[in-house]
């Protein structure tokens, strides 16, 4: 089977996980942003990506530190928010 790039893409937006061995975090902006910020490539509506976000943030246990930035959480808060 052979997909155009854009539905290449899409499918390894949507299917397919990993976990960097360093944590990629953009330091400037908090977890929250972080975890949405993939969600713009993802074709999803602002208001489905926040509550999946939200959802997300729940589900590893950092719910409570939505708003701080990378650098105010430990090692292992960071990879719990970047595998999302």
């Amino acid at each position: 089977m052979s997909l155009k790039e854009s539905d290449l893409a899409s499918f390894r937006g949507k299917t397919i996980g990993f976990i960097f061995q360093q944590y990629n975090l953009i330091p400037s902006i908090t977890s929250f942003e972080n975890i949405l910020l993939p969600m713009e490539f993802q074709e999803l509506s602002e208001q489905n990506a926040i509550a999946r976000a939200k959802h997300l943030l729940k589900i590893v246990g950092l719910d409570d530190k939505k708003d701080s930035l990378p650098t105010q959480l430990s090692g292992g808060q960071q990879q719990r928010g970047s595998s999302n």
